[in-house]
């Protein structure tokens, strides 16, 4: 996951149409389908996912 984009603690309001949302424990925005599944598959798999923005 080294080369992936991800951040800790990322203010959600930076990403919702209304400027509201706490900080997220671990935000990632995928630059392909192929980035995401290689972020799901090194996930825990106890982590809980929320998908934003669909």
């Amino acid at each position: 996951m080294a080369a992936m984009r991800i951040s800790r603690n990322e203010p959600m309001a930076r990403h919702t149409s209304w400027r509201v949302g706490g900080p997220a424990d671990l935000y990632f925005r995928p630059r392909s389908r192929a980035e995401l599944a290689a972020f799901l598959r090194e996930l825990d798999p106890a982590t809980p996912v929320h998908w934003m923005g669909l």
